[in-house]
């Protein structure tokens, strides 16, 4: 087989493909599209569970928003091992900890910072 039979093979083979309707119109996309009913979610494991809760807590807790806003930490069960500008330094940091949990078990979320509110602002009243 010479590289131009190799080509027109190649060329049948998609035509062939085309035509039984393997690309889709974008109009065919949105109507092949899976309902969101017949999707099926599993519940989360434990360890899951551990690090949406890691997770949750930094992205919402007050003291750890102001302590560490804007930077990212690497946190197991509530307790921040380390904390840098990225990921990597996070993790760094909290692997050079005694004691620090493996890697698989440490959320490294980004911690938003604390803003203040409207009231925490305002002068005090004389």
């Amino acid at each position: 087989m010479n590289a131009g039979s190799a080509g027109r093979i190649e060329q049948s083979i998609l035509l062939a493909w085309l035509k039984k309707g393997a690309v889709m119109s974008s109009e065919k996309n949105e109507q092949a599209a899976t309902p969101a009913s017949s999707i099926v979610y599993s519940p989360l494991n434990e360890h899951e569970r551990q690090i949406n809760d890691d997770y949750e807590w930094c992205l919402h807790d007050p003291e750890v928003r102001r302590q560490y806003g804007n930077q990212v930490v690497a946190v197991h069960k509530r307790r921040i091992w380390g904390a840098g500008p990225n990921h990597s330094a996070a993790l760094d940091a909290a692997l050079q900890q005694p004691g620090c949990p493996p890697r698989y078990f440490l959320a490294l979320p980004v911690v938003p910072p604390l803003v203040p509110s409207a009231a925490d602002s305002s002068p005090p009243e004389e």
